[in-house]
């Protein structure tokens, strides 16, 4: 160690590649052990930096990035283009690098990271993939395990994979390439997601709808002006101009739901009665227009 520290490799020595290196020519003059290891170097160096760039290539076609330091931290650990490859793969080192290695990167930590990876390599997600296989079977949905376990591997998780239509849509594209069927099926799955929120948007508006439809029931229950929930909801409807001229019956329709003070409005002169006369409760019989 003396030695190679001497010869200026401090940060080398560290390295374990190097000093295997160091012993196959350590019976050289210093000069010859030297010039040979700084051309090792240099050569190691080039194909590091080659392999980080297609390290990289690899993981943004998974449209995750990392950071420099965080590639080089995984081609430290050994694993293949293959694993690196594999978005579940990727996500749980990002997910063990925050969770290890944020803010006190040093051996200890990475090889908790190192080691937790391979741990995720070697159970492969077999225990989830036979669950997920069980349910398939349950509901009558015909895929292998195969196509599970390439579907894990690219990250989705139960509820996406049995999304309705999501694993129709990844046999029909399944043979392309990897990277092209996960922009498709993530593509998919923006859709579907945004296409059922118009349904969720009304099932809120038709909750919001049938609150003011009780509120205006409620008011005139028990008076001589009435109406059933089915006549609120069609004055609902029909909707009308913002300003509710002084004819008995709007003209202007709107798209837009009414509010419930529209409704009220709405119904005030439709009753002919008088304005606010809606505002407040009424005691059983009482005539708003009396």
């Amino acid at each position: 160690i003396e030695r190679a520290i001497r010869l200026g490799y401090n940060k080398e020595v560290l390295v374990v590649e190097f000093w295997k290196k160091y012993n196959e020519l350590e019976n050289r003059s210093d000069e010859k052990l030297k010039e040979e290891l700084d051309e090792w170097i240099e050569i190691k160096t080039r194909e590091n930096n080659e392999m980080i760039i297609k390290y990289r290539q690899i993981i943004n076609n998974l449209n995750i990035e990392l950071q420099p330091e965080a590639i080089w931290i995984l081609y430290s650990f050994g694993f293949n283009e293959e694993d690196i490859g594999n978005r579940r793969f990727i996500r749980e080192y990002v997910r063990l690098l925050k969770m290890y290695c944020e803010g006190r990167v040093n051996e200890v930590n990475k090889a908790i990271v190192r080691e937790r990876l391979r741990e995720l390599i070697e159970e492969g997600g077999k225990t989830e993939i036979a669950e997920w296989l069980e349910k398939a079977q349950e509901i009558g949905v015909r895929v292998t395990e195969s196509e599970l376990s390439t579907l894990w591997n690219m990250g989705y998780n139960e509820e996406e994979v049995f999304m309705e239509g999501f694993i129709g849509k990844f046999q029909e594209i399944k043979d392309e390439l990897k990277t092209f069927v996960m922009k498709e099926l993530d593509r998919w799955l923006i859709q579907e997601r945004k296409r059922k929120e118009p349904k969720d948007e009304s099932d809120d508006e038709k909750d919001e709808k049938e609150e003011i439809v009780m509120s205006m029931y409620e008011r005139l229950s028990g008076t001589e002006n009435e109406l059933t929930r089915a006549d609120i909801r069609r004055i609902l409807e029909l909707g009308f101009d913002h300003d509710l001229s002084d004819t008995e019956v709007p003209i202007t329709p709107i798209i837009t739901m009414a509010t419930e003070e529209q409704v009220r409005r709405l119904m005030e002169r439709a009753l002919g009665l008088p304005d606010n006369s809606l505002r407040n409760p009424l005691p059983a019989g009482t005539d708003i227009a009396g």
